[in-house]
Formats: structure tokens, C-alpha cells, sequence
């Protein structure tokens, strides 16, 4: 087959990182609406920097949970996954005894 074809643009920053699954959406709202009820509850009894500040420390862990991926060298700590998918894995290591193989079928 001959013909012309589209060399594809590289990645430009917005596509790399604002690019969102349902799941890491779903982290969002949670994170927001944790830091909503944190703001609302602590500004009614007078506190609301105390509020704001634990609202924020709460968003900023749900997000390194979410988005946050371990780098590809660190291979032997799960290396090119998100935090969530590993924190998930210890837990469920520690619960149940299981080892996690790759491409074998039962």
C-alpha cells in the first residue's frame, strides 16, 4: 500500500497532563466535596482556616493517591503505576496472601 500519511503531532502538556480517567475524576469530586464539608463544618463553629487548611492537606493526599505516578527506573517498587494501583495491592497483599503475576491465564 502506497500513499501520504499524517505524521502525528507530538504530545503537547494539556494532553499529557490533564488528560482524566472516570476513576481519577470520581477521586476529584471526592477530594472536593471532603474539602467542601472540612471548610463548611469548621467555619460554623469560627474555625475557618483551620478548615481551609485541612480541606486543602485533604485534596492534596486524594490527588497524589489519584495522579501521581511512580517513575519507570523504580521498577522494583511498581514503577510506571499510579500510587493508588500499589497502596491497593499492598492492601490487598496484607489481607490475603497473593502474589500478582503478569500475562499468565488461570
Amino acid at each position: 500500500m502506497h500513499g501520504e500519511y499524517n505524521v502525528p503531532t507530538p504530545l503537547k502538556d494539556e494532553d499529557k497532563y490533564l488528560h482524566m480517567t472516570k476513576r481519577q475524576l470520581i477521586y476529584a469530586v471526592l477530594a472536593l466535596l471532603l474539602a467542601w464539608g472540612f471548610i463548611s463544618l469548621f467555619s460554623s463553629i469560627g474555625l475557618f482556616p483551620l478548615g481551609l487548611a485541612l480541606g486543602f492537606i485533604i485534596m492534596i493526599i486524594i490527588f497524589i493517591f489519584a495522579y501521581v505516578v511512580i517513575p519507570t527506573d523504580r521498577y522494583l517498587l511498581g514503577g510506571g503505576q499510579k500510587v493508588e494501583t500499589i497502596l491497593l495491592r499492598l492492601l490487598i497483599k496484607s489481607r490475603k496472601k497473593v502474589i500478582f503475576v503478569k500475562n499468565y491465564e488461570e
